[in-house]
């Protein structure tokens, strides 16, 4: 394939995947401080204020009050899961059974806050138009690979665009910045080729979310197996009847793990499922709690992953660059944005190239001579 041929197809390349990468940039970018832009818009009912008992701060409610409290304030909803938070001034948020979205509740007071949608805040709305342009019913599913196919074409256009980098010679001399065309174009190349492997590493996450078997086939070949382990079907359990116990029987399997969120029972004789992870890059755990007396049923152990169980594990929290601190999710915003600055800088250095036939003629009339017409 010829040097223009291949220019030529990264042009197209851009005009076919435009729209799509243009909306996941921007909404990308969004969400990138999401959570954080929800607490700041809706604080009356995701923030809590911690009672102080004895100069101290007073520890939350037993989860068996909590659920009680629910069932009394909410009769007509199913708790699925609670989710905790760390900041002992966020509410803790409780997702419930059949889609029903999720509560917001102040596990000191045992109050709910809200009652809310999966897409009715800030961070819900964005992600669903991130993920499938707020798309309902079957089309979903067409909208996501769509989606997904933007993102293999955006890693496509970074190869492509290294492509060009590395072909013609004087590579370096090519990086030096120039005026006007020449320095737009000096820039995307330079972007392009500092920041490519960031690029190519977000678009493969945000493909493994819609396109997960294959995606999962892909890191495998290249970093080995990723154990997924299920548990076995636990029948014949009693019912448990003390939640509060039962949570404890499975945190004390890891004692100095942060608790992240408790899976409720939803028929007599279900196990609990907890998630337990002693820091923010581990992968957590899991451990099956149930019957009466509680006893632990299973335990999923994650502290000891391989590199390829790391990552495919964390592909959610790579996407999204919420795994390392506040100055790499700044860094994701530009990252994030990127796709959308290489459009617009790729089709305006497309329109304000000079046709062929004018650069032969300005040669022509430098050399003296008079161009044929």
């Amino acid at each position: 394939m010829r040097y223009r041929h291949l220019r030529t197809l990264h042009l197209w390349l851009t005009f076919a995947a435009g729209l799509p990468l243009l909306v996941l940039s921007l909404t990308g970018a969004l969400l990138v401080f999401g959570p954080e832009t929800d607490l700041l818009l809706e604080a009356d009912v995701r923030t809590v204020t911690p009672p102080s008992a004895a100069g101290r701060a007073a520890e939350p409610r037993p989860y068996s009050e909590l659920v009680a409290a629910i069932a009394a304030q909410k009769p007509d909803l199913q708790p699925w899961s609670l989710g905790l938070r760390q900041d002992p001034e966020e509410a803790w948020s409780v997702w419930l059974a059949k889609g029903a979205g999720y509560l917001l509740i102040d596990p000191y007071r045992a109050i709910v806050l809200d009652h809310q949608g999966a897409k009715e805040s800030f961070y819900g709305t964005v992600t669903a138009i991130h993920r499938w342009w707020l798309v309902k019913g079957p089309a979903r599913a067409w909208v996501r690979h769509l989606i997904s196919a933007a993102a293999l074409l955006l890693l496509v256009q970074v190869l492509v665009g290294l492509w060009l980098y590395l072909w013609p010679p004087k590579r370096l001399k090519r990086l030096a910045i120039k005026r006007g065309r020449m320095a737009v174009l000096r820039i995307h190349q330079l972007t392009g080729l500092l920041t490519g492997l960031v690029l190519m590493v977000i678009a493969f996450t945000g493909m493994a979310i819609h396109w997960n078997a294959e995606m999962k086939e892909v890191v495998e070949f290249f970093g080995g197996p990723i154990r997924e382990v299920q548990p076995p079907a636990f029948d014949g359990l009693a019912t448990i009847a003390d939640l509060d116990a039962a949570v404890r029987t499975g945190r004390a399997v890891m004692p100095e793990a942060d608790l992240l969120h408790v899976r409720l029972p939803q028929r007599p004789g279900d196990a609990i499922a907890m998630g337990l992870r002693h820091d923010d890059l581990e992968v957590p755990s899991r451990v099956w709690v149930g019957d009466e007396p509680p006893r632990v049923l299973f335990v999923d152990d994650r502290r000891d992953v391989t590199t390829a169980e790391w990552l495919w594990h964390f592909r959610y929290h790579i996407h999204y660059g919420d795994f390392a601190g506040t100055w790499l999710r700044v860094i994701w915003i530009f990252m994030s944005l990127l796709p959308a600055a290489f459009i617009g800088t790729g089709i305006w250095l497309y329109l304000r190239r000079r046709p062929r036939r004018h650069r032969s003629d300005a040669a022509t009339v430098a050399a003296g001579q008079v161009p044929l017409r």
